[in-house]
């Protein structure tokens, strides 16, 4: 965004400079020049997802499966913290979340939870587990 904002903002002062007036018909920035620059962010998301943590010229890069991974453990415990543990993001307390707790489904669904359900245990009994260890996750209204 930041980056976006500058080229707006540099086509603003190359209009102004040239003794363009800006009106409401070339105010807004065309969709055009935001999309040339789309492709490479959309990389180097996709390299930062896909990279085991590293460093690339003394910048931390890669490892964001890991670091969503971390978060999502940090949310199902509950605890409070900084969003992917950076002091600069909002501090948070998941223990208010309705994460752990059932889901409320139409009865309609009633019969496709009981089989789930049972293939569930059966699945369990295969790899040696128990079939009753696996708590409750919706009730029906």
């Amino acid at each position: 965004y930041s980056f976006v904002l500058l080229v707006s903002f540099s086509r603003h002062m190359s209009m102004h400079r040239r003794g363009i007036h800006l009106t409401f018909d070339n105010f807004f920035m065309p969709l055009g020049i935001p999309l040339t620059f789309l492709p490479p962010f959309l990389f180097t998301y996709q390299l930062d997802l896909a990279m085991p943590p590293t460093t690339v010229f003394g910048v931390s890069f890669g490892g964001k499966a890991s670091r969503l991974a971390e978060e999502g453990a940090r949310i199902r415990a509950g605890e409070q913290h900084h969003w992917f543990g950076c002091r600069y993001l909002p501090k948070v307390d998941d223990s208010m979340l309705r994460l752990d707790r059932p889901l409320c489904l139409p009865v309609v669904l009633q019969d496709a939870y009981k089989r789930e359900r049972l293939r569930t245990a059966q699945a369990r009994v295969a790899q040696g587990l128990s079939p009753t260890e696996e708590k409750l996750w919706a009730y029906f209204q």
